[in-house]
């Protein structure tokens, strides 16, 4: 029950700035890994049953964790994966940047459904090539959002420094 409820809280409070991040920057990062997880999820939204052949983790995604943590979420409760209805139950942020996002993963990708076993084993492949390299670029990336946040006064200085603190210390 617990589990469910943690779930229905990633789908209600998506944060769709954080998406939508994910879609704009992925092209910061190794473009292989990024592809590799746009086909991945190009794929479970073309047919979410493949959901059913995962092997994949969200510690395995770097470009599009999020999405795929939400994808995950969404799928464990409703057993399906469709834009229109992840729009819909998402209670938070606005709904045209999730779909933005979504239909930016459509346009960017032509993956071939029967791949999907091969793109995970690729993407688990290239992590563990690039682990340190993707960890690095990854706390580039949470730095610069919370350089961001703190010009905005989103959030004080102390916690920009207690955040950063956080990050070297994974």
């Amino acid at each position: 029950m617990e589990e469910t409820k943690t779930k229905m809280e990633i789908i209600e409070n998506v944060d769709v700035e954080d998406i939508g991040w994910e879609c704009e920057e992925a092209a910061n990062h190794c473009q292989s890994v990024g592809d590799l997880e746009e086909n991945i999820l190009s794929c479970l939204l073309q047919k979410p049953e493949l959901m059913k052949e995962l092997i994949l983790t969200e510690d395995d995604f770097y470009t599009r964790k999020r999405l795929f943590k939400y994808f995950k979420a969404f799928y464990d409760i409703y057993g399906t994966i469709d834009y229109v209805l992840m729009c819909h139950k998402c209670k938070k942020g606005n709904v045209y940047e999730l779909r933005k996002a979504f239909d930016n993963l459509i346009q960017l990708c032509f993956p071939t459904i029967k791949n999907f076993k091969l793109y995970q084993e690729e993407l688990l492949k290239y992590n563990k090539e690039h682990q340190k390299e993707l960890k690095e670029q990854q706390q580039k990336d949470e730095i610069l959002k919370l350089s961001l946040k703190l010009s905005h006064d989103e959030i004080t200085l102390y916690n920009f420094y207690e955040k950063i603190g956080d990050l070297r210390n994974v």
